[in-house]
């Protein structure tokens, strides 16, 4: 198989956390790219220059190409220009769905409360999970050892206000082929959000899991893409 996916990592995250999946797909002979978000690498990083970091490497990637967005990652290519700056085969948002730019179908949209309690505000222009407690007591506490391991040498890094409480500015979605890959047990995404998911996405996956499944469930993640990508016997 040929092609690229490009694998946009979530809040907190960094690129290594695709590591897993990234793995399977170049034993499948992807090509993989993950970028690094301005968002946690410069201070005040907006959201759109994530967006200009991801269109970057479409430009670079050799198709077809298939972009993946995990959790806020998701936000980033919801707000991709349509059409892009080369051939997009499908969008896939893991633990995401993606909020409509419009104030009235935004409002018909059930919101999930956020967990701020154990988020750490290190200055006035970012936030990050406290990860000492995730490790300990959190959901990573539960964790296999070799994704803590992983997760113990590559701390959770600070995302910009500016970025992480950007509204939408685009819905890549309405024009371009979607996938929506969800854990079933997904505290970020409620059943009410995901039931509302699948009335207005054609392709609402959701499979055994919560919001990790880049860790926990490489291998569903890896062959969603695979899918996605058009071979000899697809």
């Amino acid at each position: 198989m040929t092609g690229t996916a490009i694998l946009v990592h979530g809040g907190w995250s960094c690129p290594g956390d695709w590591q897993f999946v990234s793995a399977l797909l170049r034993h499948e002979s992807v090509d993989v790219i993950t970028p690094d978000l301005p968002s946690h690498t410069r201070p005040r990083a907006a959201r759109e220059d994530d967006v200009a970091a991801v269109v970057q490497e479409a430009l670079r990637a050799s198709p077809p190409i298939v972009i993946v967005g995990w959790s806020y990652g998701g936000a980033v290519i919801s707000d991709l220009e349509t059409p892009p700056p080369v051939p997009v085969e499908r969008l896939v948002f893991v633990g995401w769905i993606p909020v409509p730019v419009h104030p009235s179908e935004a409002n018909e949209r059930p919101s999930t409360e956020p967990d701020i309690e154990h988020i750490l505000f290190p200055d006035s222009d970012h936030c990050v999970l406290d990860d000492e407690w995730w490790l300990t007591h959190g959901d990573g506490a539960d964790f296999p050892e070799h994704i803590r391991a992983h997760l113990m040498k590559t701390r959770r890094r600070p995302i910009s206000l500016a970025a992480a409480l950007a509204p939408p500015v685009r819905e890549a979605w309405r024009h371009l082929k979607t996938t929506l890959l969800l854990g079933a047990n997904d505290q970020t995404v409620s059943p009410a959000l995901q039931r509302w998911a699948s009335d207005h996405f054609a392709d609402v996956q959701v499979v055994d899991g919560d919001h990790f499944l880049p860790f926990l469930r490489p291998d569903v993640v890896a062959n969603t893409i695979l899918a996605a990508l058009p071979g000899p016997d697809r």
